[in-house]
């Protein structure tokens, strides 16, 4: 940007990091925490 400012692409930029911070957090207590979306087989496990 020549000669403007760079407040409004900075805020907008960190505003985004905490969303996809907030986004990842609650992913992490569904999957892991509340087993959303965790097929519960015992016994079986396959190998990639």
């Amino acid at each position: 940007m020549v000669g403007g400012s760079y407040t409004l692409p900075v805020l907008l930029s960190v505003l985004g990091v905490i969303l996809i911070t907030i986004s990842g957090w609650h992913v992490d207590e569904m999957v892991f925490k509340l087993a959303v979306a965790v097929n519960q087989q015992s016994g079986t496990r396959t190998e990639m």
